[in-house]
Parts: C-alpha cells; structure tokens; sequence
C-alpha cells in the first residue's frame, strides 16, 4: 500500500474513532442526567440501582420508597453534622474552659447553633481520639483539655 493511502486510512479510521467517542460521551452524558433526575425526582428515595435502570430505559420513573431496596425511612430523615464541625465544637469548648477541661457531654452541650446540636456523642468522641493520637487533646480522668494551649499555661505541670 502506498504511503498516501496509509495515511487516509489511518486518518478515516481517526475521524471515526473520534465520532464514536463522541457519540459514546453523548449517550453516558444522558444516561447520567436521566440517573440524577430519577434521585432528585423522588427526594433521594430511589436506590443507584434504581436510578441506573430508570434511565437505561430513557425516562424517569418516580420511585416510591418500597422501590428502593435498601431504604429505611431512618436512613432517609438522619441528619448528619457538616464535616470538621465536630473538630470546631470541641476546640472553641475546650478553649472556654482551659484550666478546668470538659467531659463529651459537657462539649456537646455547648453546642448553639442547629448544626451543631446534629453532632452525635459517638462523634465527638472519635474526633476527641484522633486528636488525642495527634496530640489536640489531652484526657485526664474522663476530662478533656487542649493540649497545646495547656501546655503554654502550665496546666499539666
């Protein structure tokens, strides 16, 4: 084959692999759309499965919440905390009491704002872990305190 013959195929075979991939993105592209839609639609009360399916047949389907295989009306109306907010609350706490420290309840109960009152006690004691593991805090019979600030004003001397 000529040279000038293998580079028309070559650039024939370019031109339609490059259709291909574009038709390819168009059709994920709605096929995405359709899946957020079916999500949306129904408030979140539709499984991914669900959703994949709805626009696999190109159109949206509201689900009911029995379609949805593994919803639990728990599941749907739990609220959880922003992230880092548990990190937020404790420090400005264990900053109010420096010298006295705060067990978790204590913290929890210096929550003000509605955010803040979504943080559960199992969180704030992981956060209060992992920060003891990264020297944050410091427990002392059940009583947390800011490590850093602590140790500048002599508190565990």
């Amino acid at each position: 084959m000529p040279y000038g013959k293998i580079e028309a195929a070559l650039e024939a075979l370019k031109t339609a692999m490059a259709d291909d991939l574009k038709a390819a993105y168009e059709h994920g592209k709605r096929d995405a759309k359709a899946e957020i839609l079916a999500i949306l639609s129904t408030g979140g009360a539709v499984s991914v499965e669900v959703a994949q399916n709805t626009a696999k047949h190109g159109e949206v389907v509201l689900a009911t919440i029995s379609e949805a295989p593994d919803f639990t009306p728990a599941d749907h109306e739990r609220k959880r905390a922003p992230r880092g907010l548990p990190r937020t609350l404790t420090e400005r706490a264990l900053r109010e009491y420096l010298d006295v420290g705060r067990t978790p309840a204590d913290i929890l109960d210096y929550a003000t704002t509605s955010y803040e009152k979504m943080i559960k006690l199992s969180s704030l004691r992981s956060e209060l872990r992992k920060g003891e593991k990264e020297g944050r805090y410091r427990e002392h019979s059940g009583v947390w305190f800011l490590t850093e600030i602590n140790n500048e004003i002599g508190v565990f001397d």
